[in-house]
C-alpha cells in the first residue's frame, strides 16, 4: 500500500483538510507501516499531477486546506485497486522470534518485556477501537469490514501475549548454581 494511494482512497471517501486526512491514514498503520508519513509533501505531489485540488476555508480564524479527489484522482486510484500486481511484504516479528527461542534463564527478563509488549498492544487495541467508533459512519463498507478484521487480530495478539506472559511465569526459575 502506497501512501499515494492510501491518500487518494481515503479522499474518494470524504474531503478532508491535512491534520484530519493524516488522522483517518493513521487508522490504517496496522496493515502498512506509515511511520513519519510525509503527508503534505505528497498531497502537493498529488495535486501538481491533477489528483487532487484543495479548496481554502477558514475554521476558527485560521485557513484551511480541504482536500478531494478529481476525475483524474479516482481513474488512477480506480486503476491501482484493479491492478493484479500485489506488492506483497515480509512478515516479520522479532517477539515470535524471542519466544520461540526462549530458555529458563532469560524467563524473569522476557516477563518484563512482555508484559510491556503486552501493555502496548492493549493500547493498540483501545485506540483500534476508539479510531473505528469514531470513524465507523465517514468509512466505507469494505474499509470498516478491514478494520474489524484488525480488531480481531489485535484482540487475539492480547489474548496471546497474555498466555505466553502466564506461561513464562508459571515455569520455574532457573536453578542457581
Amino acid at each position: 500500500m502506497t501512501l499515494r494511494h492510501t491518500i487518494l482512497g481515503v479522499l474518494d471517501w470524504v474531503p478532508l483538510h491535512g491534520y484530519a486526512l493524516k488522522e483517518m491514514i493513521g487508522g490504517y498503520r496496522w496493515i502498512h507501516p506509515l511511520a513519519n508519513v510525509n503527508l503534505y509533501p505528497t498531497l502537493r505531489e498529488l495535486e501538481g499531477e491533477g489528483f487532487v485540488k484543495h479548496v481554502e476555508e477558514v475554521h476558527d480564524g485560521r485557513l484551511r486546506k480541504i482536500y478531494s479527489i478529481t476525475e483524474a484522482g479516482k481513474a488512477e486510484l480506480e486503476r491501482w485497486l484493479t491492478d493484479p500486481d500485489l506488492e506483497s511484504g515480509v512478515f516479520r516479528d522479532p517477539a515470535l522470534l524471542k519466544i520461540c527461542l526462549l530458555r529458563r534463564g532469560a524467563l524473569p527478563g522476557a516477563a518484563k518485556w512482555i508484559s510491556a509488549e503486552l501493555g502496548r498492544h492493549v493500547d493498540v487495541l483501545k485506540e483500534a477501537e476508539r479510531w473505528l467508533e469514531g470513524n465507523a459512519d465517514r468509512i466505507p463498507k469494505y474499509a470498516r469490514i478491514v478494520a474489524e478484521f484488525g480488531l480481531d487480530v489485535q484482540k487475539l495478539r492480547v489474548r496471546w501475549l497474555e498466555r505466553v506472559l502466564d506461561e513464562v511465569r508459571r515455569d520455574p526459575p532457573p536453578e542457581r548454581g
